[in-house]
């Protein structure tokens, strides 16, 4: 079998070069990883000032991302937000007698009393979305453990009142800016 000749972006050579680990994404020569490991990446990034493009950020503008330190606090910090959207567990959950969510916070878990105080399990739904639901709705112990269930409207003009608003979640501002603040929010009680 022919091994596939894969697109080089002009800084191919300059990865392969410096180590990094490369996969084939979408027929493109793309590093994934450097020896480094990625915390070093990140600390890299942030000594040479670089820019993170959030997706659907305000206005599409660029970032500074000199808070990627207390993002990586907040990511590297056991599971202290927990993000649903378009969820369909509901659906999973019909003619059950006895529906019990995850414990959220993990019981036992290492959060310190300012991170628990910031934990939050955040479900958002689209009320146009067929797959999407809100889950406090499911049982009283869903009640205690989700924080919020979030109406929001995605999609575009055309898609954001029919059943393809599901697709819509990721490429809405509102929803990513609502996520962006709940690890913003994480990070800060992190770094108290």
């Amino acid at each position: 079998m022919a091994q596939q000749v894969l697109n080089k972006t002009p800084l191919s050579t300059w990865h392969h070069s410096h180590g990094g680990k490369m996969v084939d994404f979408e027929g493109w020569d793309m590093p994934v990883q450097y020896e480094s490991g990625i915390l070093a990446e990140h600390l890299a990034t942030l000594e040479t000032k670089g820019y993170l493009k959030l997706p659907g950020g305000r206005g599409g503008a660029l970032r500074p991302i000199d808070a990627a330190l207390n993002i990586a606090k907040a990511i590297l910090v056991p599971l202290a937000g927990l993000i649903t959207f378009g969820s369909n567990i509901p659906l999973f959950t019909l003619g059950l007698e006895q529906v019990k969510p995850i414990a959220f916070p993990p019981p036992g878990s290492a959060l310190s009393s300012p991170v628990r105080a910031a934990a939050r399990w955040m479900n958002y739904f689209d009320r146009d979305d067929v797959l999407g639901y809100p889950l406090r709705e499911i049982s009283s112990t869903y009640a205690a453990t989700v924080h919020e269930d979030v109406s929001i409207g995605v999609g575009s003009l055309l898609s954001g009142w029919t059943p393809m608003s599901h697709t819509a979640y990721w490429n809405d501002a509102d929803f990513v800016d609502r996520v962006a603040d709940q690890v913003a929010a994480i990070a800060k009680a992190a770094s108290a």
